[in-house]
């Protein structure tokens, strides 16, 4: 088992070998009718360098020569021509799209992702590099039969129902080949080439579990076929280090989280990184007025802090909306705070006119919400960072083990 891709620049958790290497192939030709394969230009595709199309009747080899096409309105998905039909959905249509390459004190992790307008509809590749990994090593043809979250390589996964908070349906590539031309290297910089194409894709609608970063295939679920999706651009190079980074470099498990302002019960206005170097660690808790449960566990929160500010431990109480689900006023925060035996100081109020409570918290550390449309997270939601660099290391619905898990291993040192 490994943990989320972006999660393996803390070494959350080990990886189980996946092998890539095999090849899509391309064989003989098959009889004619509606779907069936373009039989001279399969013919053609008794590839060079020892590539062949192996029981394939579409699409390319690992060489990139023809395999054959699909007739009828067919779509070649994993080297079979089958009934757009079956396809939920079919193709990708790229808007816009950004590589990222985070390297350092980390192992290498590849992100390339493309968005569609106006479904805001997402595609997004992930490839771990470097050594041990079983990620791409250079250009060549990557096989996905099989992939499972928990321990692929190479990912392919696309995403729909998406907003500020996450995206309602996670959809993951068990079938297809991805075809690498050129692939960023660690260590050189901005502005090389990521160069490529997706082929013959069947991504199937997935539950991913937050801990254990497993797929299981929704039953019932969709399914969604790229029959061909090309990409070409430069990917930007994040060089990790153990220092807070103002913008940030991500909003993930993993990632150091950016700047942002908030202010508390008192009036008075904090940047997240005033914290950078002076703590050990940042204890986040997300709460409203109306949740019964937050009552239950904020005056739990409050007094773990009392009993370790000493060691290091800064904790922020978000506090979203008020009873009624409003903005809540510096007097209800206060009356809050004073409500729940905690110190008004640690209680901070976030609600935005764009998307109401916890905008600002949540446009910096994705709480990565599941379920309904545009995404849903339970309260109270908690996050940890690393106070020496505001590395997001666990939150409710994502990282291995607890919260104390990672918290008390920070306050020891």
């Amino acid at each position: 088992m490994r943990s989320h891709p972006l999660a393996v620049v803390l070494a959350l958790a080990s990886l189980v070998a996946l092998s890539l290497a095999g090849a899509t192939g391309c064989g003989g030709a098959s009889g004619g009718g509606a779907g069936a394969p373009d039989t001279a230009a399969h013919d053609e595709g008794q590839g060079a360098d020892g590539c062949t199309c192996g029981a394939a009747v579409c699409g390319t080899d690992p060489c990139g020569n023809p395999c054959g096409s699909c007739e009828g309105g067919a779509v070649c998905v994993a080297g079979a021509c089958e009934a757009a039909a079956s396809c939920d959905f079919t193709g990708f249509a790229a808007a816009s799209g950004t590589a990222t390459l985070k390297s350092g004190a980390v192992s290498p992790v590849l992100r390339y992702e493309a968005q569609a307008l106006p479904s805001k509809d997402r595609l997004v590749l992930e490839a771990l590099l470097g050594d041990g990994h079983d990620g791409p090593t250079g250009p060549g043809a990557y096989d996905l039969t099989g992939s499972n979250y928990a321990d692929c390589g190479l990912c392919l996964l696309a995403y729909k129902g998406c907003s500020p908070l996450g995206c309602a349906r996670t959809f993951l590539a068990d079938a297809g080949t991805v075809h690498i031309d050129a692939l960023p290297a660690a260590g050189g910089g901005d502005g090389q080439a990521l160069k490529g194409r997706v082929e013959g894709a069947r991504l199937r609608e997935v539950y991913i579990d937050p801990k254990t970063f497993a797929s299981v295939p929704l039953a019932g679920g969709d399914s969604w076929c790229v029959p061909e999706l090309a990409f070409e651009l430069t990917a930007d190079e994040q060089v990790l280090t153990d220092a807070c980074e103002p913008a940030g470099d991500g909003d993930r498990v993993g990632d150091r989280i950016g700047d942002f302002t908030l202010t508390n019960c008192l009036g008075d206005t904090r940047s997240l990184h005033a914290l950078c170097g002076s703590k050990q660690a940042v204890w986040i808790a997300a709460v409203a007025g109306w949740c019964q449960v937050c009552s239950e566990k904020v005056p739990q929160i409050g007094a773990y802090y009392e009993g370790h500010k000493a060691h290091g431990l800064e904790v922020m109480i978000v506090l979203g909306e008020d009873q009624a689900g409003a903005k809540p006023t510096q007097q209800y925060c206060k009356a809050y705070a004073d409500a729940h035996g905690v110190d008004p100081a640690i209680v901070w109020i976030d609600h935005g006119e764009l998307t109401g409570g916890w905008q600002e918290t949540f446009a910096k550390i994705d709480p990565y919400a599941q379920g309904a449309q545009g995404g849903t997270i339970g309260l109270p939601w908690e996050a940890l960072l690393r106070g020496v660099d505001m590395r997001y290391l666990w939150s409710t619905n994502s990282g291995h083990g607890d919260l104390m898990t990672h918290l008390e291993p920070l306050l020891s040192k």
